[in-house]
Order: structure tokens, then sequence, then C-alpha cells
């Protein structure tokens, strides 16, 4: 989505003043930090959002300074970015850490655009009430940000102090201690358990080129018997695609709780069987919703199509009207390789909206 007013020098003006308000030295310590996203302001005032980008993800190491109102706004700066150049999910990922590590963050409500506002405000939502396992988990993090190649990030569990092994689930995937995960940015349900001990969970955000690095610290049953090992969630996979360009999807589980998950198009969603929605977002629009539900093992698709409302059925054949109609795809649901197949209606002019047609294997 290209936000316009987030690029008029008015705001950029506005958000520079602010800066300048708020990015005076706290203290000896922070002057290396506050510099850098003052630099970074400076960068992205003069569309240098690359620079800015670089700059911010550098500033914002937790060991660089306090956390604080000028650390808040490079924060909000940084998810303004991504949501300006449409990559809404690693806004999230890096609002949710934010307010997992600084409960109190607060946004400029003035100088930060609507988007960002409401991002910010999911993020708070999101980890209000805090995770079960928070209390006997210390989390660190190694900040390679700008030396490290790629998009993903890390995860690693740290060896505990524990007489018995300690076994995690990462969303359902064994990560053994003092090993590494590298994972995609985002937010990660763990599951920690050991023999002996209280088994716990709580929720992590993975950055990228930030390794997160977690040690438990569980707390013995008295007398109780040894604690069950975790069981990996069955987990399945579908494709969603659409013929919207710049499109993206907000999935979100139904039926139970659960972070939702944001991409652009085309996108693989892996998570745990079970029911989700999906809506389709067109230019800061929900386009259209449907549900679908993940099965074990199987690699499903969902085409989001954008159809027309004047139809005439399902014959893929042309017809021309004045510019020229042409037929539209509706939608697709299988199971790749099970023979799948697809549904045409004639249109004159594409318009937001569509029905999804549900193909049953054979």
């Amino acid at each position: 989505m290209i936000i316009g007013l987030c690029r008029h020098l008015g705001i950029r003006a506005a958000l520079l003043v602010g800066a300048v308000l708020i990015l005076a030295p706290n203290v000896a310590l922070a002057q290396d930090r506050n510099s850098m996203i003052q630099s970074a302001q400076e960068a992205y005032d003069d569309f240098q959002t690359g620079r800015a980008l670089d700059l911010l993800k550098a500033a914002l190491d937790p060991g660089e300074g306090p956390r604080d109102s000028t650390w808040a706004h490079g924060v909000h700066l940084l998810a303004q970015i991504f949501i300006e150049e449409d990559e809404p999910a690693l806004a999230d990922a890096w609002l949710r850490w934010a307010r997992r590590i600084y409960p109190d963050m607060r946004v400029d409500r003035v100088l930060f655009i609507p988007e960002v506002l409401d991002a910010s405000d999911r993020a708070r939502r999101a980890v209000s009430s805090g995770s079960a396992g928070d209390q006997v988990t210390e989390t660190d993090w190694e900040w390679a940000v700008g030396r490290t190649p790629g998009t993903s990030g890390q995860m690693r569990i740290a060896d505990s102090e524990l007489d018995v092994p300690v076994r995690v689930l990462v969303d359902g995937r064994v990560v053994q201690e003092g090993r590494t995960a590298t994972l995609e940015p985002g937010s990660y349900d763990i599951q920690v358990a050991a023999d002996g001990y209280l088994a716990t969970r709580l929720q992590r955000e993975v950055l990228p080129g930030v390794t997160t690095v977690l040690k438990f610290n569980l707390q013995p049953v008295a007398g109780g018997p040894a604690t069950p090992e975790p069981q990996a969630a069955e987990t399945g996979s579908i494709m969603l695609s659409s013929n919207v360009r710049g499109a993206s999807v907000r999935i979100v589980p139904t039926g139970r709780s659960g972070d939702p998950t944001s991409a652009g198009l085309p996108y693989t969603f892996s998570s745990e069987v079970g029911s989700y929605r999906v809506e389709l977002i067109v230019d800061g629009q929900v386009a259209r919703r449907e549900e679908f539900r993940l099965e074990a093992d199987e690699a499903q698709r969902l085409e989001l199509l954008v159809v027309t409302q004047d139809v005439t059925g399902p014959v893929a054949t042309e017809q021309r009207d004045g510019g020229g109609g042409f037929p539209w795809p509706l939608a697709v649901v299988g199971v790749a390789g099970a023979g799948t197949a697809a549904y045409f209606l004639l249109g004159k002019k594409p318009t937001l909206g569509g029905i999804s047609i549900t193909i049953p294997n054979p």
C-alpha cells in the first residue's frame, strides 16, 4: 500500500521537529545510541530509508542505552518505515518485541501516521497479559544487525543449570539445549519441560539479524510425578495467492487463542492443524474474508482473487462489451497434485469481492 501522506514533507518536518525535542541525550551512556536515532531521523527526512533502517536496527539494541522515550521514538520510526515499504509483518514483530521488553512504551500520536498508531496498539494488546513462563526465563539478545546477511533471525536455547535435560518446542519444532534455530521474523510459541520440574509456556519474538537467547530456570515439582514431554502439534501448510498486485493477507486462528500472521502474497502459511480466517488486504482495506482448515501433511492452496459483480455463469469463454470484458478466475482451493479444478466466471470489469469454492479431493 502506498501511503501518500507519510511521504509529505510537512509530516516529515513534524517528525524532525519532534525528534529534536525527544532525542536530547538522557545519560552519557546513551549518547551514541541517541546520535544514531537522530541520524536515522535525518536520513528518513531525506528519503534515505535504507540508511535510516540500518541505523535504527543498530540503535535499538537494548545494550546501547536505556529503554526510554528516545528508544521508543526509534522503534516507531522503524515501524513506520516498514509500513511504508509494505512490510507490515516486520513492523508488527518489532513492535511486539519492543512492547514485551518495555511495557510502558508510549507512541507519539501526533508525529506518527495512523497505521503506526494502530500497529502499536495491536502489539500492546498482544503482549499485555504476558506469558506464563516469563518468570522462569532469562532472555538476552546477540545483536548482529548490519553484519549478518539475509533477513532471518535466530533463537538459541542456552544450557540450563538443571540436573536433567530441558526439552523445548518452538512452534512445534524441537530445539535442543545449546543449539540455535534459524527462523523467520515473527512471534513464536515456546513450550518447555524437564523431568521433575513444572512445565511452562511463553512467547518470544525473532528479529532479522538478531539472535534471541533463552535460558530456562524451571521450578521443581515437590514430590510430584515427572513432567511429561511436550508433544509436537500436528502441522499443515497452505499456499496463499491472489491476482491483485501488492495485496497482503492477515491470518487469524479461529476457535482458539493465537497471534495473527500478516504477510505479502504469495505466501506459504505453515502452522498447527486447525481452523483459520484469512483476510485479503488491498490498499489498506479488507477486500474479502475466507475461512479454511489446515490438515496434517497436506500441501493445500487457496487463491484469493478479484472477480466481477456482473456474471453470466461458469463458462470459460470470452465476452466483449465496450472496453472488453474477460473471464476472471473465481477461487481455487485444493490439495496440490491431487487433481484440483478451477471455476471461471465471465465479467465486465474487475471489482473487489468474490466467492471461494472448495474442491474436495477425489
